[in-house]
């Protein structure tokens, strides 16, 4: 029953979606715009960096308080963290309320990381940057976390359910990074560099 708590607060958490309320209150659907998703990164290009940067810290921020919460609640329980995280993951992605058209989830993730283990958020990041500075795609970041977190984490609990729990959060999360590949593929897809300098660097008028 406790398990079914997390799960509930993890979701229920995941699925606020800041990008989706930020979108109402300026009367512009970012789903048809920019990259057509509602994350951090959409926001970035419709909104500027300083709306950008609160949609980010807001994404994170909730995975890490549902995972700090579900942990706090029942910290004899091994199994908490990661079924609160991973809930919370999947709210963002498929929001019942968006009819399961949510973000991608990786600043999601990055507070699930967070709150799980910082060494492995600092080491995730930095593995993903260098990816990303070899190849200059921001992806690489989604994909390198996503298939390491999961061995991490569980080799540090010693569990292999927290594993396949886990399992199930990256995959979600690389089935909505395959379109990156296919952009990637068709040369469709904004360089990291072109993308900082455009709008993180150079900012735009919505700041």
């Amino acid at each position: 029953m406790e398990y079914v708590f997390c799960a509930m607060i993890g979701y229920g958490l995941g699925s606020i979606n800041p990008s989706y309320l930020l979108s109402k209150l300026k009367h512009r659907d970012i789903r048809k715009y920019g990259t057509g998703n509602l994350g951090a990164t959409n926001t970035f290009i419709n909104f500027g960096r300083v709306w950008g940067g609160v949609v980010l810290s807001l994404d994170i921020l909730k995975a890490f308080l549902a995972v700090a919460i579900c942990q706090y609640l029942f910290p004899e329980l091994l199994l908490t963290g990661s079924i609160a995280g991973t809930a919370a993951v999947l709210g963002h992605i498929f929001p019942v309320y968006l009819r399961l058209q949510g973000g991608k989830g990786i600043a999601s993730l990055a507070g699930f990381i967070l709150a799980a283990d910082w060494r492995y958020f600092i080491f995730l990041l930095l593995v993903g940057s260098v990816l990303t500075l070899i190849f200059n795609y921001g992806c690489c970041i989604s994909f390198s976390a996503a298939l390491l977190f999961p061995y991490l984490y569980a080799y540090k609990v010693h569990s292999i359910p927290c594993f396949f729990i886990l399992a199930f959060c990256s995959i979600a999360i690389i089935y909505k990074h395959l379109d990156n590949i296919r952009k990637i593929r068709d040369g469709k897809e904004l360089p990291i560099r072109e993308f900082l300098w455009k709008y993180i660097m150079k900012g735009r008028k919505h700041d």
